[in-house]
């Protein structure tokens, strides 16, 4: 007797997500995939949208990939690359080297939390991770405003059906398995056949779910529309910044990105904090702050869990849930990695690998 083909239900269109369903077409080509979207565009943090106040398309944030990523490098077709960042001491208004002066700001780059405050775990596994493609690491690729169109577009083509505007509610099981999946606009039958790939973020899966709850970590992204494309001490496009607001500053056409780790107080007052991230970027440039040009300040007030022991130990250690028919993906899954987009690869490898 033959049976028809699984259908695979993926919850969550980022990264993690989009990624299952390529994987999934590449070895099962004959199944039906379908993703499962709360928001009404898929990508999550890692997409573009239109800014109105911006007039122009921006990404929600800037994303970096390093030559030494593997896994995410292949969602790129033609990455071009930017070679490592100069860094500059804004104390002493002065260029530096990267080693071992800025060890610190590349950590809390990685890791959106203070080096020392970083689960041991983490920070060998990367440091693993990173050592035998050392040379790879000065390859850095970053967005330029083009996350949706170079990353999540390509992406978006693998399943059948993405369904945005979808927010799981709840759910109903029977015999160890999810047997409905109750959305806000329907609710999907499960066949015994079919399997799901969650790939909600930690939050989502923790209220649906009742999985670990995790302490976060905020980031501030500020765009800034610029008349012309901006230089910085070292020639290069974009720079690292030490004992200043701006950690890291991003040269694209008509922009300029700045990026905050681990962001403090000194963010509560949108316009204050971001005119004197203005005053400091001219300063940095040896130019006279004559006018702030119109800016975008995105909060990532759950950006990536916070990387300390307690909630590294809280992660899973397999992509197996309780139930037979669920497997987890999510950069968050990945215990002993930074989370990033190489580990959001990582977690649909596995997941995938599992089935």
């Amino acid at each position: 007797m033959k049976h028809d083909a699984p259908t695979y239900h993926i919850l969550g269109a980022g990264v993690a997500g989009l990624s299952a369903a390529k994987l999934l077409r590449m070895r099962r080509p004959e199944s039906k995939i379908t993703v499962y979207e709360a928001a009404a565009q898929p990508g999550g943090r890692c997409r573009s949208y239109f800014d109105t106040r911006l007039g122009a398309v921006a990404d929600m944030a800037t994303h970096v990939i390093l030559g030494a990523n593997k896994n995410a490098l292949s969602l790129l077709k033609e990455p071009v690359f930017s070679g490592f960042p100069p860094f500059y001491d804004y104390a002493r208004h002065k260029r530096t080297v990267f080693f071992p002066h800025h060890i610190s700001e590349a950590a809390l780059a990685l890791f959106n939390q203070p080096l020392r405050e970083t689960a041991p775990g983490i920070v060998l596994n990367t440091a693993w991770k990173l050592f035998p493609f050392l040379p790879g690491c000065l390859k850095v690729w970053y967005s330029k405003n083009d996350l949706s169109s170079a990353l999540i577009a390509p992406l978006s083509a693998y399943p059948d059906t993405l369904k945005t505007g979808f927010v799981l509610k709840s759910f109903a099981e029977a015999d160890g398995k999810i047997t409905k999946l109750f959305f806000n606009k329907a609710c999907v039958e499960v066949a015994p056949e079919d399997k799901i790939i969650c790939a909600l973020d930690a939050q989502n899966y923790a209220r649906i779910f009742q999985g670990p709850v995790f302490d976060f970590n905020c980031i501030v992204n500020i765009i800034f529309r610029t008349s012309m494309a901006l230089s910085f001490p070292g020639r290069k496009p974009f720079l690292g910044i030490k004992n200043a607001l701006p950690q890291w500053l991003f040269a694209a056409p008509g922009f300029l990105s700045v990026t905050v780790s681990d962001a403090s107080a000194a963010f509560c007052n949108d316009k204050e904090a971001a005119r004197n991230v203005w005053k400091q970027i001219c300063e940095i440039r040896g130019r006279e702050a004559a006018f702030m040009p119109p800016y975008r300040m995105i909060k990532h007030r759950r950006a990536t869990l916070r990387h300390d022991r307690k909630n590294n130990s809280l992660r899973p250690d397999s992509p197996v849930t309780r139930w037979k028919n669920m497997l987890l993906a999510g950069d968050w899954t990945m215990k002993n990695y930074p989370c990033s987009i190489e580990a959001a690869v990582l977690s649909a490898r596995r997941a995938t690998a599992e089935i």
